[in-house]
């Protein structure tokens, strides 16, 4: 801490006197939670018309400010090409929340290899994290279709509520994964449940607890 004391005593004149303290701090300067602190206010004396002196300390003092950081609304989208058509089953979100007040949406979309045309917006709406949920491919009718090639998903975080600093990531909110669980295609479903999307070996799609 850097101490720094003012002594107000030749500027109070009378009852209508008003004080207020301004911290002005350079434009490099970067602010951070508990930087700033006014410890102890001292009133010399007795206060106008007051018989008794005191002093303002911790456990009487106010404080007020302005806005110290920015609400933030984060959205992410990632999309599939399974290669071809398989069966989507369920799908999970995980990550960092911290109960400090985020809110968390999800929502996809899905369109079949033959249709090749994005079916209805499934809203989810707020999710708890770490909860397997169901996956249900639709066309554009709202039809359960059972089975798709490609997904889009969308991913909102809503902190314009939360309290805490940006700079503090160990707070969250924060995604650690995403996944969808889906049965692979018949004809590249390898032995044991393993097949492969765009070149890449995928884990085994043995349905997740509850689904």
């Amino acid at each position: 801490w850097n101490l720094a004391s003012s002594d107000l005593f030749g500027d109070i004149k009378n009852a209508s006197t008003q004080v207020r303290l301004r911290i002005v701090l350079p434009d490099v300067a970067n602010v951070f939670h508990n930087d700033i602190g006014i410890d102890r206010v001292s009133l010399r004396g007795r206060p106008y018309g007051s018989t008794t002196s005191f002093n303002l300390t911790g456990a009487n003092r106010t404080v007020q400010s302005t806005l110290l950081s920015q609400p933030q609304i984060a959205r992410y989208s990632y999309y599939v090409d399974a290669d071809s058509d398989v069966f989507p089953n369920a799908w999970l979100l995980n990550g960092l929340d911290n109960n400090i007040g985020a809110r968390w949406q999800f929502a996809y979309r899905s369109s079949t290899n033959g249709t090749n045309a994005w079916g209805q917006d499934t809203n989810f709406g707020d999710v708890t994290l770490g909860n397997v949920e169901t996956y249900i491919p639709k066309n554009a009718a709202g039809t359960d279709t059972n089975f798709a090639r490609y997904f889009y998903v969308t991913i909102s975080i809503d902190a314009s509520q939360t309290y805490g600093y940006p700079d503090d990531v160990s707070r969250g909110p924060t995604i650690d994964d995403m996944s969808i669980f889906f049965t692979a295609d018949p004809n590249k479903r390898l032995r044991h449940g393993k097949t492969f999307i765009q070149g890449q070996e995928q884990p085994l799609d043995t349905p997740p607890p509850g689904i």
